[in-house]
């Protein structure tokens, strides 16, 4: 066991060295109730919270087209939506897209 420059450890395994550089921070209780590893990172910035907000609320990707109909004069545009492979297999199966639990309260009237 040597002494690291970080205040860790380095053990010399067959002449490979290692140190905790690649462990990741873990919580034990999440880890014993979920039966499972959890990484669990504290947002504590404001722009990470914006972030958030606008990827989740961002609208699908868009591509513009145009229809051309040698019998008509009138050049008819449209906006179509890209959707990719993985998408329209998920939407074709009813997959469910995203939930939402609203705090709403039903009153009896």
């Amino acid at each position: 066991l040597e002494e690291a420059s970080d205040g860790g450890y380095v053990v010399d395994i067959n002449g490979v060295k290692l140190d905790n550089q690649w462990v990741v921070p873990f919580n034990p209780v999440l880890s014993r109730t979920f039966s499972a590893h959890i990484n669990v990172e504290y947002c504590n910035s404001v722009k990470s919270i914006k972030y958030i907000c606008k990827y989740v609320n961002k609208g699908s990707d868009k591509a513009a087209f145009t229809i051309e109909n040698e019998l008509d004069e009138v050049t008819r545009y449209q906006t179509g939506r890209y959707i990719s492979t993985s998408e329209a297999v998920w939407r074709i199966l009813c997959f469910p897209i995203h939930d939402r639990h609203l705090p709403v309260m039903h009153l009896a009237v």
